[in-house]
């Protein structure tokens, strides 16, 4: 996860669970503007196909994502 477009900023790497809901900090809520899996594997983000920036709905705002490997 990265707070600029582009996996630019500052960035921060995970390991989560799967088919769990996970909560960002509230500190990248408001920041996540980018976010990708690890090679191989799949995350949900509202609407959103992992390996990009946010859509404009959820930039800065992204509250709540799942990591699901099946995907």
């Amino acid at each position: 996860m990265c707070g600029q477009k582009n996996f630019k900023g500052d960035c921060y790497y995970g390991y989560y669970p799967i088919l769990k809901a996970i909560h960002p900090d509230k500190y990248w809520v408001k920041r996540i503007s980018s976010a990708e899996p690890d090679r191989g594997g799949n995350c949900i983000f509202l609407g959103y196909n992992p390996g990009g920036n946010l859509a404009p709905a959820i930039n800065d705002k992204m509250g709540c994502f799942y990591s699901n490997p099946n995907r």
